[in-house]
């Protein structure tokens, strides 16, 4: 299977899937240019996309980010991990805020 392939780019908003018969707002879209550099065959551009998507700071789908983890390039990997491991910790953050208030 391809690096792109493995990703699954939303470039275009998507209803959410999950639905309990309510009505659901389109998950956020990943900007063009960073999926089209997380689909690229050059770690190098890769990497760049996984930097631009940690400057932005998207609230977009997860998903590439999980499936840059299986990326050939091991600095590919590593900032993948990273971003998902501060998301992670930044939930929590705000999930313990929310309790103490």
């Amino acid at each position: 299977m391809s690096q792109e392939d493995k990703l699954v780019l939303k470039s275009e908003s998507a209803p959410n899937s999950e639905t309990d018969d309510r009505d659901t707002l389109p998950a956020p879209a990943i900007p063009e240019w960073i999926a089209k550099g997380l689909s690229s065959s050059d770690p190098r551009e890769r990497l760049m996309a996984l930097y631009h998507w940690e400057a932005q700071g998207t609230t977009a789908p997860l998903d590439p980010l999980f499936a840059a983890l299986d990326d050939t390039d091991g600095q590919v990997r590593a900032k993948a991990t990273e971003i998902i491991e501060r998301y992670y910790a930044s939930e929590q953050e705000q999930e313990q805020e929310e309790a103490r208030n």
